[in-house]
């Protein structure tokens, strides 16, 4: 059974080590995790956060483009759980 609200699951041993060090960088092409972690650091993401007012269409361009119209949600999620996990985790982080 897939654990939705893990944005690693179903994915590969990157996303694992992903879950806690949150400055990993691997990636591996054919893993919907990964795709999702990478689509966090995205310019379309990062205005997506700064400026949710601004036209959301660049972001959904780009999640149609990795994960497909049927994957369009699960990879909106997925990717929304990263961004969620970093936020979480630089929260607890000393200033």
């Amino acid at each position: 059974m897939v654990d939705e609200s893990c944005p690693a699951e179903p994915g590969c041993a990157e996303c694992t080590t992903a879950l806690t060090d949150h400055s990993h960088g691997l990636y591996m092409a054919q893993c919907p995790g990964c795709k999702a972690r990478m689509l966090s650091f995205s310019p379309q993401a990062w205005k997506a956060l700064q400026a949710p007012e601004t036209d959301p269409e660049p972001l959904r361009q780009a999640l149609l483009s990795t994960f497909g119209e049927a994957g369009y949600l699960a990879g909106r999620r997925r990717l929304w759980g990263w961004v969620q996990l970093r936020t979480a985790h630089a929260a607890r982080q000393p200033a």
